[in-house]
């Protein structure tokens, strides 16, 4: 019998097997297809969306699924707002076609074994909310046309090899909320633009090849940021003072890079936390070559009073006499 009124397929979280090749195409009523977390495997067939016009969400992480990415669900469900292909076995370049989803919000595609460039015709989609393609062999340039996406609030591409410099007017994403490029290839300095992501929450640009006086870059606009990690860059220069302003940190992290000196005890005592408890990860390792010995002579009491909040993982100094 068929189910004339069936809207929702809920099927998460058990240990399904097959492949989609078993089941009817979808109806043309269901709008939310959910079979995340099961034992699904084989490819996803282009007859499956024939009659899928009206498909809000398709969610089928967390499972086995091979082949390229469906790329042709575009074509007969371009309102759906919610794609997740995430953690399967999905390989390949990614052709275009996600330009057609005009409407899509949510485009998830980590871990899976994907290569090539990201395809330009995503960042024609404005309604894009989060971008989650990490833990892929993704290569090729960053594209500046990234910064077309301002209703983003994610961007997630860590652990890929893409290459180039991050957008010089990034900050025209101005509801970015977390910022994740990690463990790439980018060289360059961190753009002035990027203090224009006031929203920011989560800053993750370690493992790369950045550079430039970090003391040089105004941290001060990020009122939301909790987690910064800028380790293993080339960083240079003293810690930035403007860092001082940025009372929601609760975890920091700057290091392996090229950065010396600690220009006062106020800066330990920002670190040690006024209004939060931070944790510094590994703050100090290779990083702050240059502190004056003599200064341990003459730590003030109010430094001291603030050690309690503080937790530093690893003394790694080198000091100056």
């Amino acid at each position: 019998m068929a189910l004339k009124r069936l809207v929702v397929v809920d099927l998460s979280e058990n240990r399904l097997t097959g492949k989609l090749s078993d089941f009817d195409k979808l109806m043309s009523t269901v709008k939310t297809v959910n079979l995340s977390s099961n034992h699904f495997q084989g490819t996803i067939q282009y007859a499956f969306f024939q009659k899928a016009e009206n498909l809000k969400s398709f969610n089928i992480s967390n499972n086995s699924f091979s082949g390229p990415i469906p790329l042709f669900i575009c074509e007969f469900s371009s309102s759906i707002q919610h794609l997740d292909f995430s953690r399967n076995l999905f390989y390949g370049p990614i052709s275009g076609g996600f330009g057609r989803c005009s409407n899509l919000q949510f485009l998830r595609a980590g871990f899976n074994n994907l290569s090539g460039d990201v395809p330009s015709d995503i960042y024609t989609v404005s309604s894009l909310q989060e971008l989650y393609l990490s833990a892929n062999r993704l290569s090729g340039p960053i594209n500046g046309s990234l910064v077309n996406l301002i209703n983003l609030r994610t961007l997630s591409l860590y652990d890929n090899k893409l290459t180039g410099t991050i957008p010089q007017d990034i900050g025209r994403l101005s509801n970015l909320e977390n910022l994740f490029l990690r463990k790439n290839l980018p060289n360059g300095t961190l753009s002035p633009s990027l203090a224009n992501c006031t929203r920011l929450v989560m800053l993750d640009l370690c493992f790369n090849f950045l550079e430039g006086e970090l003391s040089a870059f105004d941290f001060s606009k990020f009122i939301q940021l909790k987690s910064i990690d800028l380790g293993n860059n080339l960083f240079s220069g003293g810690l930035p003072a403007s860092l001082y302003s940025c009372n929601k940190l609760t975890a920091i992290r700057l290091a392996v890079n090229k950065l010396n000196g600690v220009e006062s005890w106020r800066c330990l005592v920002f670190l040690g936390g006024a209004s939060t408890i931070l944790t510094v990860l590994y703050p100090l390792e290779a990083s702050l070559t240059h502190f004056p010995i003599q200064a341990l002579k003459e730590i003030p009491v109010y430094v001291v009073n603030f050690c309690h909040a503080l937790a530093v993982v690893n003394r790694k100094l080198s000091f100056r006499k």
